[in-house]
C-alpha cells in the first residue's frame, strides 16, 4: 500500500481528503504545518507528498526544495489557490510532479496521485531509468551494459520515462503535430514512423552525456525511375576542421530525425542539448575518449521551443550545473522499414486504439509499408493490435 503525506492547514478539508484517499486504497499521514511534515519525513518512508502552497509556518515551495535536497525521488503535488498559479508553475520548474488548483475536486486529485505513483512504480520496475551520474558504472566487462546501474541508488540522476504515447493525449498529439509533418518530413520524406517517445529530464548534478549519433543504418530502398543519390555518391565533408575523413568513402542519407520539445528553458547552466554543427556530413562517429577539440554549441532556447535535427548530427545532453530540472520530451522518428526502439505495436495501451486517428495509427507503425509489417493478410493496409490468428490450415475435402 502506497503511503501519502498530506500537508494542509485547513483541518476539515485535510480530513476530507484523508478519508477519500484512504477509501481509494492509500495510507495517508496528515500534517497541518510544515514543521509537522518535516518530522514525519524524518520518521516515516512516504511514497508521495501532497502539500498546500500556503502554510502557517512555511510554504509549499520550501517543502518541495527540502524534499528535493534530502528525498530526491519522492514526487510532490501542490495544491494552490487561483491567485497562486504562478508560484505553482515555478514549483513545477523546481521539480514538482504536478499541481492542482483549489477548490480541489477529489477525483481530479486522484488522477494526479495515480500518475505520480505510476511514474515511481515504473522507475522501480525498470521501465524508466536514471543516467548522468558521475560515479555510475554503466558498463560491465566486455562492454556489456550493466542494467542494474540505471537507478538513483546506483548514482543515476537524469530521468527518462518511456512509452509516452500511453501517458496522455497531449503526448499523442505531439506525434502527429503539423510541425512534425513538415520538418521531419523534410528530412525523412512523407513516410516515417515513431521510433521512441520519451521524457528527458536533466536534473541538477547530472554530468554531460557526451556526443553521439542516433543513426548508423543503411538508406531506404529507392524505386526505379526516382531521382535519388546513392549512398556511395554522397561524399564526406572534408573541410571539417575537427575531423579529416576520407573523401573516398560515402555516407548514408538521413533515416532518423529527432524532435526535442523544450518544456522549460534550455540554458547552458541547466544542460541544454549539445550539438556540433556540420557533423552530420562527416560520416563518422565522435571520439568518445576526447571531445575537447570539437566546436560544440549548446542549443539554448526558451520554453516552448521545438528543436528538430537529424540522427547523423553529433549531439548529447549537457551537464546540469543549475538548481532546477531541465524538462524535455525527445521524440525520435525513423524510416518505416527500420525496427523501432520502442515497439509501439505491442506497447500501445489497447484501450487507446479506438481513439487513435488513422494518421496516428500509421505513425505508430500499424500501417503496412510496401509489404513491411504484414501479419496474415496480403491485402490489408493496417494491422490490428490483436489480430485473429489463423493457425495451421488444411485443405477442405469434398
Amino acid at each position: 500500500m502506497s503511503k501519502i503525506l498530506l500537508i494542509e492547514d485547513d483541518v476539515a478539508f485535510c480530513k476530507m481528503l484523508e478519508t477519500f484517499l484512504s477509501k481509494k486504497g492509500y495510507e495517508v499521514i496528515s500534517a497541518f504545518t510544515a514543521g509537522e511534515a518535516y518530522k514525519i519525513l524524518t520518521n516515516h518512508a512516504v511514497d508521495l507528498v501532497i502539500t498546500d502552497v500556503r502554510l502557517p509556518d512555511d510554504d509549499g515551495l520550501s517543502i518541495l526544495k527540502h524534499i528535493k535536497e534530502d528525498y530526491n525521488n519522492i514526487p510532490v503535488i501542490l495544491m494552490t489557490g487561483y491567485a497562486e498559479v504562478n508560484k505553482a508553475v515555478e514549483a513545477m520548474k523546481e521539480g514538482a510532479f504536478d499541481y492542482i488548483s483549489k477548490p480541489v475536486r477529489p477525483d481530479e486529485l486522484l488522477k494526479i496521485v495515480d500518475k505520480a505513483l505510476q511514474a515511481e512504480a515504473e522507475e522501480e520496475q525498470g521501465l524508466s531509468f536514471r543516467d548522468g551520474g558521475l560515479n555510475q558504472n554503466v558498463y560491465l566487462s566486455g562492454n556489456k551494459v550493466n542494467k542494474d546501474a540505471f537507478t538513483v541508488e546506483n548514482g543515476g540522476i537524469n530521468q527518462r520515462l518511456w512509452m509516452l504515447a500511453n501517458k496522455g493525449q497531449c503526448f499523442r498529439d505531439m506525434i502527429v503535430h503539423p510541425y512534425v509533418d513538415e520538418l521531419v518530413g523534410h528530412i525523412l520524406g512523407k513516410d516515417f514512423i515513431l521510433s521512441t517517445h520519451s521524457a528527458n529530464i536533466a536534473k541538477p548534478g547530472g554530468i554531460r552525456m557526451g556526443l553521439h549519433t542516433d543513426q548508423w543504418w543503411m538508406p531506404q530502398p529507392i524505386k526505379p525511375g526516382e531521382d535519388f543519390i546513392r549512398a556511395s555518391e554522397i561524399s564526406r565533408k572534408a573541410s571539417a576542421s575537427f575531423l579529416e575523413p576520407s573523401t573516398d568513402l560515402g555516407i548514408s542519407p538521413p533515416v532518423v530525425a529527432n524532435c526535442m520539445w523544450m518544456l522549460s528553458d534550455f540554458t547552458e547552466k541547466n544542460g541544454a542539448t549539445e550539438v556540433v554543427p556540420g557533423s552530420h556530413l562527416t560520416g563518422a562517429h565522435p571520439n568518445q575518449e576526447d571531445q575537447s577539440s570539437y566546436p560544440i554549441r549548446q542549443a539554448a532556447a526558451k520554453e516552448g521551443t521545438l528543436m528538430v535535427f537529424e540522427g547523423r548530427l553529433w549531439h548529447g545532453t549537457g551537464a546540469n550545473t543549475g538548481n532546477s530540472d531541465r524538462l524535455g520530451v525527445l521524440t525520435t522518428f525513423c524510416a518505416p522499414q527500420f525496427r523501432q526502439q520502442e515497439n509501439q505495436t505491442i506497447g500501445l495501451d489497447r484501450d487507446l486504439w479506438d481513439s487513435c486517428s488513422e494518421k496516428l495509427k500509421a505513425r505508430l507503425g500499424f500501417k503496412i509499408w510496401n509489404a513491411y509489417g504484414r501479419i496474415e493478410s496480403s491485402v490489408e493496409d493496417m494491422i490490428e493490435p490483436e489480430p485473429v490468428r489463423i493457425g495451421e490450415l488444411t485443405p477442405k475435402k469434398d
